[in-house]
């Protein structure tokens, strides 16, 4: 496994000025000491590249192997990690060191969801979703229903999940007991899901739509329709307005329960893969253009724009009011403060 952080090292850690709108440090592959540096007023504490094994083991040399592609919240200082190889990781945000590894699946991990303080589920290219105990690393339930990989999840509730998968279809699980309890045939492919209601949800679809699912129903009920290009992640801001964003590079707000698109934010160059809400006005965005940008999204306008990762980001989570993480083909994780 290689060494671990020293103490020192820890101390450290913990002790440099953090930035406005910087990265505070990066999590890099296979690492065992840190290497400081403060740039035009950027600090990026970065851990080296050795043997120690952090963020993703590297199992081969072929950088792909190790792209981060979904990030978890689970307590304020631990997240949790998926990517191209099939271990999730779990780490520590105050010394980058890799806590726990859960082993089980046999592809790519494409997402992850918080069921309750212990448990987290997992959906993975090998077709499966399968639910983790943190605290003892150990595989409670796997279900199996797709045929295709699975490449998102959401709670309806505290036993109850849906997943969209590449084989066109959303499924209703019961965590708990691993059954199917309802399918939903879709007519294209879907890359994200979010939960609207009790018995809604809506997908981010291949075909350019947003489409409105209603669950007692099978079916859906209303199309947003605007984007040029697939639509590659979605977010619900409040009751009436969600955000999508699209391989157009835009971003478009809608009031879905008027069918109208509100605003259309634009400044990505490449897809935007993902959206986070900050608090009441404001919304983050990552893209395949390699940045973050942070939006207001009452007005439409660009407030600041990162300079984020050196390949396509793929994935933001908040941590806390005041910082954000964003994983990356380029193998990272960067901690941001956007206070």
């Amino acid at each position: 496994m290689g060494a671990s952080l020293t103490h020192s090292d820890s101390l450290n850690f913990k002790r440099f000025k953090k930035y406005s709108l910087c990265s505070l440090y990066t999590i890099l592959p296979s690492c065992h000491k840190l290497i400081n540096k403060i740039k035009n007023k950027k600090l990026v504490q970065t851990i080296a590249k050795t043997s120690f094994s952090c963020m993703f083991e590297e199992m081969s040399i072929v950088a792909d192997k190790n792209e981060v592609l979904c990030l978890l919240l689970i307590h304020y200082n631990i997240i949790v990690s998926g990517g191209r190889e099939d271990t999730i990781k779990l780490w520590d945000l105050n010394n980058g060191q890799c806590l726990k590894e859960l082993k089980g699946h046999t592809g790519s991990i494409r997402c992850l969801i918080k069921i309750n303080n212990k448990i987290i589920a997992s959906g993975s290219e090998d077709n499966s979703i399968k639910a983790w105990n943190i605290i003892t690393g150990d595989c409670v339930s796997t279900l199996i229903g797709h045929i295709n990989t699975v490449v998102d999840i959401v709670k309806l509730d505290e036993r109850i999940i849906a997943s969209v998968s590449l084989d066109k279809s959303i499924l209703l699980n019961d965590i708990i007991s691993g059954n199917i309890l309802k399918t939903i045939i879709l007519n294209y492919e879907s890359n994200y899901i979010i939960k609207l209601s009790l018995t809604e949800l809506a997908s981010a679809d291949e075909d350019m739509n947003i489409r409105i699912w209603d669950l007692f129903k099978n079916l859906s009920t209303k199309v947003l329709i605007g984007h040029k290009y697939s639509v590659k992640c979605l977010l619900k801001l409040n009751n009436k307005r969600i955000a999508s964003g699209s391989a157009d590079n835009t971003i478009k707000i809608w009031n879905h329960k008027k069918n109208k698109c509100k605003f259309t934010l634009e400044g990505h160059t490449h897809y935007v893969t993902c959206i986070l809400k900050i608090n009441e006005e404001h919304i983050a965005s990552g893209s395949w253009d390699r940045t973050i940008k942070i939006w207001n999204y009452l007005s439409g306008k660009c407030l600041k724009s990162l300079r984020a990762h050196s390949f396509r980001v793929n994935c933001i989570i908040k941590l806390n009011d005041n910082q954000i993480a964003s994983g990356s083909y380029d193998t990272k994780i960067k901690i941001w403060d956007i206070c």
